[in-house]
């Protein structure tokens, strides 16, 4: 089941999971898809609302009051639903937080193998510090 939010002026007025058709043949609204749908529902007040992301109704239809309408999840909409029965009123974020900026994960460069000849002196060296180590002079 897919649940949105309406709002109007910066506040949540309503929520709601009815999508609705008009039906010429029958003169009324039937329930539809997301992908038919022409208006939404809210839940509580029953009134219908239309979103610039849904299709157009025909005249016929009669006007609907314009919202935004976003999908939410079921939580979100049980959340609302409290509140707006509850008679409290939702303020809209004007700004929504934006996402933490993630800084890339540097990769370590892969090892090289070594050339024969960075080989040959790095076992030069550890001779060396081995003979010092031991007290080999030559």
């Amino acid at each position: 089941m897919m649940y949105y939010k309406i709002i109007q002026n910066g506040q949540v007025i309503g929520a709601g999971c009815t999508f609705l058709k008009w039906n010429a043949a029958k003169r009324r609204f039937f329930y539809c898809g997301v992908d038919d749908a022409e208006r939404v529902q809210d839940t509580i007040t029953e009134r219908l609302y239309h979103a610039e992301w849904l299709a157009l109704s025909p005249p016929e239809a009669g006007q609907a009051d314009e919202a935004a309408v976003e999908i939410i999840t079921a939580s979100e909409y049980d959340e609302i639903i409290a509140l707006l029965i509850d008679g409290e009123t939702i303020q809209e974020p004007d700004d929504p937080e934006p996402e933490p900026i993630q800084e890339p994960v540097q990769e370590p460069e892969p090892e090289r193998p070594m050339t024969v000849a960075e080989m040959r002196s790095a076992v030069a060296e550890m001779d060396d510090v081995l003979n010092i180590i031991l007290g080999v002079v030559e």
